[in-house]
């Protein structure tokens, strides 16, 4: 039989699979167009300064050692590849100009790999491929994943996911049928190694047993004894795995603790929170406001609480939907690590979370294939026409909420309309808006946040930050004293007071607090940095000079890091290195004006003319009116020998200038050498 033979149903799974692909990319390609977000993108990658170029263990680390609070080696190591992909693309290495398209692709890649292994699980408990396909299209676009998808620090989740999803595949073949032992164990292991790789990732994928146990007991109908001794050491990998993470997440990561008379009604409130965005998946953001003590303040007022428990019943009282019980168990496996029964770190923000559902979603998409597969010949067709025009609904919704990832001032601004209670969106529009040099915009975000919730974090931090940028150096201080209140471990407020100190000349306040900033981060090149020039300016020049080369080592393109590295280096008579992290710090910042003078001066005492004429036109291309590089564009000129071209110089140093004794003498200078 030729290939052109090939009968249709052998053709549909490989065209299916081709078409869920390209549902994922039209849904979710925007998002290649979007940003790197400050909000934990940042933290993850740029002030990652383990992923910096060069640095020999990027890959290592991470299996030695974590990064913030969570061990996720898998997830580092990923991102360590496509550091090295932009690094590659963009020609030379830079953590500070990553190209987030990169970053955005793999999201969608890995979320296209993803649905293709929900599709092959599905073929492997429904008869009809277009049934499974339907159960696929259901997981892929439902908005709910769009978090997951659409934001690169998530991609911890989403290999979470994906391996969570290739150890249910495989569980599923170890358990359907009546194979022998040695067969099950044949597809057990790799199903155990994939969840293992999931846990590495990130330990969300805890929820992997339990969703992998609905399944084998309500959808398989397995024997509960060996469902029970198949997933036991997963079990047991998800307990050490929650032990861990709980270790190196420090006390105060954990104030969100609720009480325990008030944890029954926090998970009812967040399992009814998820039942009602599945079916009204519409309101969705970052945060959602919903801590235990906003449940505890609601009670019983909240509907949420009420729709698990009504759907629970219906289920056990209408003979009709009994079928549904399992992909309800299993919509309800894949949320109940994180329904707040037991504490953890994100509820300080909100119990509840889009992407907590990512998994979850495999329970409807389970439900609607076996719907679909069941369903008489004569009922198929128009449940297909109707999951068709929901898959459309749904895919529509995705796509108009994957456009408000775009940015952070676009993304919370959306979560204000959602949650206008979210300090949190408002400090994060407050910090976006302070990167773009707009602090009296950012101060009113900082105070919404405050007012909001005087526990924000980083609020009162940012909020001095941008009084410091405004030159209120009083109010700066105040604001970051208050934030050292609350958060004495706050690395960033220790840092900027640290400079505030050394602005007002106290350098030995400014180098306690900064070595304080250091102990609370070992890793932050800006700490280090700045401890260096306050060393630098006590006269201990070679702890200085160890220090920047500390905080290189941590971020090798830290603009200030490099060129005050350059003024130490100058200081103690070693010109041609100084030259070398000004000539880094010009290229990592062409803007940087002190950079180009200090190698316009320098070429000039070496006699290089012509260099140093460059780097003064670079200037005056910056800043036009800089009747000093004007002045110093015109010596560089006369010493080259060409003295008309000096004197035009001098001339518009002068007109820019007139009390600039220096260009007026050079001028003067120049006319009289040819004459004038």
């Amino acid at each position: 039989m030729t290939a052109t033979d090939t009968p249709r149903t052998h053709r549909d799974p490989w065209l299916l699979a081709a078409g869920l692909a390209l549902l994922v990319v039209l849904v979710f390609g925007r998002n290649v167009g979007h940003d790197i977000l400050n909000w934990d993108d940042r933290f993850h990658l740029h002030d990652n300064a383990r992923l910096a170029p060069g640095e020999p263990g990027r890959f290592s680390h991470f299996w030695r050692d974590q990064h913030g609070d969570l061990y996720i080696p898998i997830s580092y190591n990923a991102y360590a590849l496509q550091v090295g992909l932009s690094e590659s693309l963009r020609g030379g290495p830079a953590l500070d100009t990553l190209d987030p398209r990169i970053f955005h692709s793999v999201s969608i890649l890995l979320h296209a790999i993803t649905v293709l292994l929900v599709f092959v699980t599905l073929r492997r408990l429904v008869d009809s491929p277009h049934a499974a396909a339907i159960g696929a299209a259901l997981f892929a676009v439902h908005p709910l994943q769009v978090e997951t998808v659409a934001w690169i620090s998530e991609q911890r989740g989403q290999l979470a996911l994906l391996f969570s999803c290739l150890a249910t595949l495989l569980y599923i073949h170890a358990a359907q049928g009546s194979a022998s032992l040695s067969r099950r164990l044949r597809w057990w292991a790799p199903a155990t190694v994939a969840f293992a790789l999931a846990l590495l990732s990130k330990p969300s994928a805890a929820a992997a047993p339990l969703v992998v146990i609905a399944i084998d007991l309500f959808i398989l109908r397995s024997d509960w004894r060996r469902t029970l001794m198949m997933t036991a050491p997963w079990l047991a990998l998800a307990a050490g795995a929650a032990l861990l993470t709980s270790a190196l997440q420090d006390a105060e990561q954990h104030k969100a603790a609720a009480a325990l008379w008030i944890r029954p009604l926090v998970a009812l409130d967040a399992l009814g929170f998820y039942l009602w965005k599945l079916f009204v998946p519409i309101g969705l953001a970052p945060d959602h406001g919903r801590t235990p003590e906003f449940v505890a303040a609601m009670g019983w007022r909240q509907f949420y609480w009420a729709i698990p428990i009504a759907l629970a019943g219906a289920l056990v009282v209408v003979k009709r939907l009994r079928p549904c019980f399992g992909p309800f168990a299993v919509y309800a496996a894949g949320v109940a690590p994180v329904l707040g029964l037991v504490s953890f770190h994100h509820q300080e923000i909100s119990t509840v979370a889009d992407r907590y559902a990512a998994l979850a979603l495999l329970g409807p998409a389970i439900g609607a294939a076996m719907l679909l597969d069941r369903s008489s010949d004569k009922a198929r067709r128009p449940w297909k026409m109707g999951a068709t025009l929901l898959l459309v609904a749904l895919a529509a919704l995705s796509f108009r909420q994957s456009a408000h990832w775009r940015d952070d001032i676009t993304l919370f601004t959306h979560n204000i309309e959602v949650n206008p209670r979210s300090g949190l969106a408002h400090n994060n529009i407050g910090f976006a808006l302070l990167e773009r040099d707009r602090p009296r915009e950012a101060i009113a975000h900082f105070d919404a946040a405050l007012e909001i919730d005087a526990n924000t974090a980083h609020a009162r931090t940012n909020l001095g930050m941008a009084h410091r940028d405004l030159g209120d150096l009083d109010a700066a201080a105040g604001h970051l004293r208050a934030a050292l209140d609350s958060r004495p471990h706050d690395r960033r407020a220790l840092n900027a007071l640290g400079v505030i100190a050394a602005q007002r000349g106290n350098l030995a306040e400014s180098e306690r607090l900064l070595q304080r900033a250091i102990e609370a981060d070992p890793e932050s090149a800006d700490a280090h940095a700045n401890l260096a020039l306050t060393l630098q300016r006590r006269g201990r020049m070679q702890e200085a000079l160890d220090l920047y080369e500390t905080a290189i080592h941590f971020q090798p393109r830290h603009v200030e890091a490099n060129f005050n590295l350059g003024l130490a280096l100058e200081a103690l008579g070693r010109r041609e290195e100084a030259m070398e992290r000004w000539r880094l710090a010009a290229e990592i910042e062409p803007g940087l004006r002190q950079a180009h003078h200090r190698l316009g001066m320098a070429h000039l005492a070496r006699g290089e003319h012509d260099e140093a004429a460059t780097r003064f036109r670079t200037i005056i291309e910056l800043d036009p009116a800089d009747a000093g590089a004007w002045n110093n564009l015109g010596m560089a000129l006369a010493l080259a020998g060409r003295t008309e071209e000096a004197i035009e110089a001098f001339r518009e140093a002068v007109r820019l200038a007139p009390e600039l004794e220096e260009a007026r003498e050079n001028l003067r200078a120049a006319e009289e050498m040819l004459g004038l």
